[in-house]
């Protein structure tokens, strides 16, 4: 969410909007059908807060319940000398307080996108005072890859680091040829190299250029595809949401299918799986592996923490605590 300027509140229509949350002090929702046409938003997400000790007493809602649905009927805020002045109307009733700070996210759509984001033209910055580091990774007899390490770090003023966020710089060498050249602007997740011997004859090498998503080159012709999602809907003024961020992958030439191991950020191993028929071209929809587990096991166990075991003729094996679950190739297509 970013910290919201009164405009945030003024320039659009809420009222008529459908809550799904109204809880503690948060309230989120589907703009009505007119605003949505308007805007181009489908959603917002509005947090009223105080700070610590605040003079201000942090307003508490009541969820909706599916028999009696919220509507927002009335919204406004001003600023005023102790903060921001909101009043508010749901089903009728009305809520007025007064809070320091309103973060807000306007999203313009609900769920996931696979839209493909990836801009070549954008290319960021890397100054060389951030340098860390150089190495390199044989991929086979006549490939190699070169990779520069960047972080650019951050600190306040009694020199305490306050962030980080790593870069990397790459060159593929084919017999000491440069065969392509990229930037990871998130450096932090394999598969930086990860070689494919493909069923139509051809070599193919993943990587990333940033956190989400995953490229492949040939490196054999130099023919190049990027693929990074928009992902699951966020703030409009952030670039792009939330992804599955793939760390290994594991293709089966028998079946043109790929398992990739990963995880969401901060969370548990996971396996997802899809097609690869065609590495410059693929198709970024893929079938999550715990939840083919979950329908094995039954819904009451908790499906966590799952791991690429191999490929078998007809399946693919995981293990989750240390069982291993035999999933059939026949379920790892997906149906979009």
């Amino acid at each position: 969410m970013a910290s919201t300027e009164i405009h945030d509140i003024t320039d659009y229509n809420y009222s008529g909007s459908k809550l799904k949350y109204f809880c503690h002090n948060w309230i989120s929702g589907y703009f009505p059908e007119p605003e949505r046409e308007r805007t181009g938003f489908c959603m917002f997400s509005l947090t009223f807060q105080c700070k610590y000790q605040s003079k201000h007493v942090q307003p508490v809602f009541e969820n909706p319940t599916p028999d009696k649905p919220a509507i927002l009927e009335e919204l406004t805020a001003e600023q005023c000398e102790d903060g921001v002045a909101v009043t508010l109307t749901v089903n009728g009733t009305t809520f007025s307080f007064v809070c320091d700070v309103i973060n807000s996210s306007l999203k313009r759509y609900e769920g996931k996108s696979y839209r493909n984001i990836y801009d070549e033209s954008i290319v960021p910055e890397i100054s060389e005072e951030w340098f860390e580091s150089e190495d390199s990774v044989t991929l086979a007899d006549d490939l190699i890859m070169v990779r520069r390490h960047y972080c650019r770090k951050w600190f306040n003023a009694e020199g305490k680091m306050t962030g980080a966020h790593t870069y990397g710089k790459y060159r593929l060498l084919k017999n000491g040829a440069e065969v392509c050249s990229w930037v990871n602007v998130d450096d932090q997740a394999m598969p930086n190299g990860a070689l494919i011997q493909h069923s139509n004859g051809r070599r193919y090498i993943g990587f990333h250029v940033d956190l989400y998503g995953i490229s492949y080159v040939d490196p054999d012709s130099g023919e190049v595809y990027h693929y990074v999602p928009e992902g699951y809907s966020h703030d409009y003024r952030i670039e792009c949401g939330e992804s599955f961020i793939i760390t290994n992958v594991h293709y089966d030439a028998a079946s043109d299918l790929v398992a990739y191991g990963g995880c969401y950020w901060a969370g548990p191993d996971e396996v997802f799986a899809g097609d690869l028929r065609d590495p410059l071209h693929y198709d970024p929809h893929l079938v999550r592996l715990a939840d083919i587990v979950e329908e094995m096991i039954g819904e009451e166990d908790e499906v966590d923490d799952i791991n690429f075991v191999r490929w078998e003729p007809d399946a693919l094996i995981v293990k989750m605590n240390k069982q291993e679950y035999v999933i059939p190739k026949r379920k790892l297509r997906s149906p979009f």
